[in-house]
């Protein structure tokens, strides 16, 4: 496979001159060091957002939280023109069509650029190319490239990677085989801004203070910090042998509860500072968890929920995650990938918000309250459906106008829709590779027409004859 994503001569010109900054950097906004999102002490007196991803469990569990949820909505891919679509992410899961082999990951890819976007404040995709024809995507990690900005706004993009000889070398890359994520900063002009995870940062550091405190509390034996009191005019070397003897007797968690006799009156003992039973239930660390959450947009209980197993959250709650955090972060995904990935190649990706089951529950909850406020239904089906923000569905009979009887229902001869079509052309398929007693769940075609193909099959016809219409036997 060979890609040819170099940058052109004429964009070198372009951007000749371009104060390009490596790892993050760009001339128009402010943007998180290298320090912050990596760290550059050991001393734990600070910590960077990698730190705190790697060791604080509650941070990271925001972070994971945020990206299964926008990777977890359903999408469709539609070939434009088209109602139904080429690929359902709820219907085919990994079975993606030879048209969108390059896409197969895609799912993947919308995990780890959400990930990215709250921790370094933008994400990236490299589209590979071979003579013109897509074949494929390429993460790019966070901290290997930065936007680099001409006079006409984002020209190029620059990316640290690993030559053959093992040193590192900044690779210059056209803007038009570049996906760019990143949602946009009051305080920046052109490309990304600070990361959420940097506002959550403060909170994150109070937390590994605290681990860090009762790390060395429990390394030290449990000890807290203490003074010890000597007659005046002791001698330092007499000091220092008192200090080293302490350590000697008492430092250590394996040391922790023994006894040294010493005569009464040879010196004193004062302790400072609190011990590790007096931060017990203290608001301290459940308002550095909470703001954390509130900055990086995920429900405090919600993420509780999700690390205790227990049920601690309302409908409320899950309603705003993803009213005001997933779905926008899925619109702003989807109009990028739209942009620069499928529309130019003749596809359109749109995620299907109408099938989340909390959103389904929610409006179900909302339809139920309005019937009971006036003592029956009021309106149509699908004019329901419109007004709680779903699409109208051809399978709904209105409430309005009597049910039709099986009978008629049955001799009518309804053509099957190209859903219903492509998914049997999918099982027929599955059974000629793997059996006729291969497993297939069906979304689209009729229940009907599924009893007749499974009768065929379970009675040893051929994989032709079984999925061959009419579908009329019985």
């Amino acid at each position: 496979m060979s890609e040819t994503v170099l940058i052109s001569p004429m964009t070198r010109r372009a951007t000749k001159g371009v104060n390009f900054m490596p790892y993050g950097g760009y001339v128009d906004g402010p943007v998180a060091s290298i320090e912050d999102l990596f760290g550059k002490t050991v001393d734990h007196e600070t910590i960077s957002v990698l730190m705190a991803y790697q060791k604080i469990g509650y941070f990271r569990a925001i972070i994971e939280l945020r990206a299964a949820a926008v990777s977890g909505v359903p999408f469709t891919i539609r070939q434009d023109g088209a109602e139904d679509p080429i690929y359902d992410s709820d219907r085919d899961g990994d079975d993606f069509p030879d048209e969108l082999e390059w896409s197969q990951d895609i799912q993947q890819y919308i995990s780890l650029i959400e990930a990215s976007e709250v921790m370094d404040g933008k994400a990236a995709v490299l589209k590979l190319m071979d003579h013109g024809i897509m074949t494929g995507l390429q993460w790019w990690e966070i901290g290997s490239w930065s936007p680099v900005i001409g006079k006409k706004g984002i020209e190029t993009y620059k990316r640290k990677i690993q030559t053959e000889t093992g040193g590192y070398e900044e690779r210059p890359f056209s803007a038009q085989f570049v996906i760019p994520f990143w949602q946009r900063d009051p305080f920046v002009g052109i490309g990304p801004g600070n990361s959420l995870a940097m506002a959550a940062l403060h909170d994150a550091n109070v937390i590994n203070s605290l681990n860090v405190y009762v790390k060395n509390a429990l390394d030290s034996g449990l000890l807290r910090a203490t003074i010890v009191g000597v007659p005046k005019g002791t001698l330092k070397e007499d000091r220092d042998h008192i200090e080293a003897s302490w350590w000697q007797w008492f430092k250590g968690k394996f040391r922790a509860g023994r006894i040294k006799v010493v005569e009464a009156g040879a010196f004193t003992v004062e302790n400072v500072g609190e011990g590790i039973k007096d931060l017990e239930n203290i608001p301290l660390t459940q308002d550095a968890r909470e703001s954390m959450s509130t900055a990086m947009g995920v429900p405090h209980a919600i993420v509780m929920s999700n690390i205790t197993g227990a049920k601690a959250t309302t409908e409320q709650d899950d309603i705003k995650f993803y009213v005001y955090t997933v779905m926008p972060a899925c619109k702003r995904h989807a109009r990028q990938l739209n942009r620069y990935l499928y529309r130019p190649n003749g596809y359109t990706f749109q995620y299907e918000f109408d099938r989340l089951s909390i959103l389904e529950q929610f409006q179900l909850n909302k339809a139920e309250r309005l019937q009971k406020l006036v003592g029956g239904p009021i309106m149509e089906a699908n004019e329901a459906r419109e007004k709680l923000g779903l699409r109208p569905s051809k399978n709904l009979v209105s409430v309005a106008k009597p049910q039709r009887r099986q009978e008629e229902v049955e001799e009518e001869d309804q053509p099957l829709s190209g859903s219903a079509q492509d998914e049997i052309k999918k099982w027929r398929r599955k059974a000629a590779e793997r059996g006729a007693g291969a497993p297939f769940k069906c979304y689209y075609i009729p229940e009907e027409v599924q009893s007749v193909i499974r009768m065929r099959l379970s009675n040893g016809e051929s994989i032709n004859s079984a999925f061959e219409p009419p579908y009329s036997d019985f």
